[in-house]
């Protein structure tokens, strides 16, 4: 395929998906409210005015071409003809807030985003121009309430152009409300006068890497998703890095505006570990146990012997491949295997059928990692259940 092919490609997808996840309703101030003959008001503002007070203060204004309130707004639209107008003096900090489409996921990463801009009759800016997010709307300004933002972008504003503000956010989970303000203001009277446009809030693809034994030559950790960019600490750029030593590893991934950060280990291989003899092994679908001696315990019933693997090697060379119980027919079998998540990533109620590694039977392979597996197999009155851990390595 031609690269530039490929790079337009990118670029539509990650349009797309901003476009597609964004949870701010009306992000760019453009759908109003039928306001009559009079000048397009932020009263009017879809989504953003319901939950302001409209009291004469602390409330923003709409700029747009041709505004005659005061300041007069010197800047075109960053998107469409309509963005906010946020004074951030310490005598009349602004804010304005609005309810997301959806509330946020604990633990998940939200890119949140917005362009900014400055009046030219501003003599000082408030470098702390922001966003907050809360689950209970603001009954007074955030600087008025000593609250820190959420995501704030200490940079320099030209007049005459738009400026990015842009963070990362790890939601706590339930906030459900945004709010856009100046914070901690630096800003002095009489007329700190910011401009915001293009608003912002998108959850971001969930980032782990999963911690693994070096037990072969190396092993391979993998962060991709498309049209991402990505900075290892081993200074590599490339989705994934094939490791060779133990140690600390961590990708920092740059999606949009956004990155998001992982680290994981690469142990020491346990060499404790009793992978099925080879000799033992006579295809990818049989597996045989070892000779039982008596000095050694049984798993289950007096007179039922099930064998369990503790470690399989998935890599396609013909040895220990699959992994899987052996034992007697029974009137119920029932094998699950879990992540380290508690999802479950195999289940099967044939005690002839063997694991390959896939993810619940699919074309997805799990990685490399220690697992846990819970079987349960009863025949007339007697009941056989085990728990234990498992180790796949390729």
């Amino acid at each position: 395929m031609d690269k530039k092919k490929v790079i337009i490609i990118i670029i539509v997808f990650i349009a797309s998906w901003v476009r597609a996840q964004n949870l701010v309703p009306n992000p760019s101030f453009e759908n109003m409210d039928d306001c009559g003959p009079i000048q397009p008001d932020i009263a009017c503002l879809l989504f953003w005015a319901g939950l302001m007070p409209f009291d004469g203060t602390n409330t923003p204004d709409l700029g747009y071409e041709g505004a005659v309130f005061f300041p007069p707004s010197t800047i075109d639209a960053y998107d469409g003809n309509q963005y906010l107008n946020i004074e951030c003096s310490t005598g009349n900090p602004e804010y304005i807030q609005v309810q997301l489409l959806q509330a946020m996921t604990e633990g998940t990463s939200y890119c949140v985003s917005f362009y900014a801009s400055v009046t030219q009759e501003s003599p000082e800016v408030a470098p702390s121009l922001g966003a907050y997010f809360t689950d209970m709307p603001l009954n007074d300004s955030p600087f008025d309430l000593g609250i820190v933002a959420s995501v704030q972008g200490p940079v320099d504003f030209d007049p005459t152009a738009w400026t990015l503000v842009t963070g990362t956010y790890v939601a706590q989970g339930g906030e459900n409300i945004m709010v856009l303000a100046g914070f901690e203001n630096t800003g002095t009277m009489p007329f700190p006068y910011m401009y915001i446009d293009m608003v912002s809030v998108i959850p971001m693809p969930a980032l782990t890497l999963n911690d693994v034994e070096l037990c072969d030559e190396s092993v391979v950790l993998d962060a991709s998703f498309m049209g991402a960019t990505y900075q290892w600490n081993t200074g590599a750029a490339s989705s994934a890095i094939e490791v060779t030593t133990i140690g600390e590893y961590t990708v920092t991934r740059t999606l949009g505006t956004c990155s998001q950060t992982a680290t994981a280990e690469v142990l020491e291989c346990d060499t404790d570990i009793d992978i099925t003899d080879p000799e033992h092994t006579l295809d990818n679908d049989t597996i045989v146990p070892p000779p039982i001696t008596p000095d050694e315990p049984t798993l289950a019933w007096t007179d039922y012997h099930f064998y369990i693997p503790n470690a399989f090697t998935p890599d396609g060379d013909g040895v220990n491949d699959v992994f899987g119980v052996v034992g007697p027919e029974t009137d119920f079998f029932h094998l699950q295997i879990f992540n380290r998540w508690g999802q479950v990533v195999y289940d099967s109620q044939d005690i002839n059928h063997r694991w390959t590694g896939n993810h619940l039977s699919g074309n997805y392979f799990v990685p490399d990692g220690i697992y846990t597996y819970q079987i349960k197999a009863t025949d007339g009155m007697l009941v056989f259940e085990e728990k234990g851990h498992l180790t796949l390595m390729r």
